[in-house]
């Protein structure tokens, strides 16, 4: 989303890699140790197993209807995580060494805040979806330092930025990481051009 938010002109090239920057040392320095597992089960299958362990984990991300991330502390995440394998629900625990989009992140998010305020945020040029909200973003005052705090212990809502592209029959969409893991979900919705 930064990447995105830096081409629709919201922030700058070095603003932008300065917000990256302070995400990764400040996560590695006040995050909680933790991880990320994901879910082959609905919203509400995940939220009825996540309900005893709420100030550990929460879901991190709604990529698809059965296409659920969970996130939190190393501890309870792995409780949860064996609770879903004894269901007979499949998981995937992610390699990645922090509970991002999580109760994990709150240490961070004071000091996140105040180096996210310190940047400059302007009104995108270009219409943008919120990854919080899966809606589409064009006024000033959305992305900015609460946005990108908020970023870090709320859930990524993938599968209604899809659902909006869909709506707005957007026929090109462009993955912007190391490897294609997104495009998987426009591909199982039926998009046969997804790339």
């Amino acid at each position: 989303e930064i990447v995105a938010c830096t081409l629709a002109g919201v922030m700058s090239v070095q603003d932008a890699s300065l917000l990256v920057a302070a995400r990764g040392r400040l996560t590695g320095e006040l995050g909680d140790p933790g991880g990320m597992v994901a879910v082959a089960a609905s919203e509400q299958e995940v939220l009825a197993e996540l309900a005893d362990y709420l100030g550990d984990v929460s879901i991190a991300a709604i990529n698809g209807a059965s296409s659920i991330v969970i996130s939190g502390r190393s501890k309870p995440l792995e409780e949860v995580t064996q609770a879903f394998e004894f269901s007979g629900v499949r998981v995937k625990r992610l390699n990645i060494t922090y509970g991002s989009h999580s109760p994990a992140m709150h240490r961070v998010l004071p000091r996140f805040y105040q180096e996210a305020a310190r940047l400059s945020y302007n009104a995108p040029l270009l219409p943008i979806i919120a990854d919080l909200t899966g809606e589409r973003v064009e006024k000033a005052g959305t992305f900015g330092a609460q946005y990108f705090t908020s970023h870090l212990s709320r859930p990524v809502q993938f599968k209604r930025c899809l659902d909006q592209l869909q709506q707005e029959a957007c026929s090109i969409c462009i993955e912007m990481g190391p490897r294609a893991v997104l495009t998987t979900f426009g591909r199982e919705r039926g998009q046969p051009q997804t790339r």
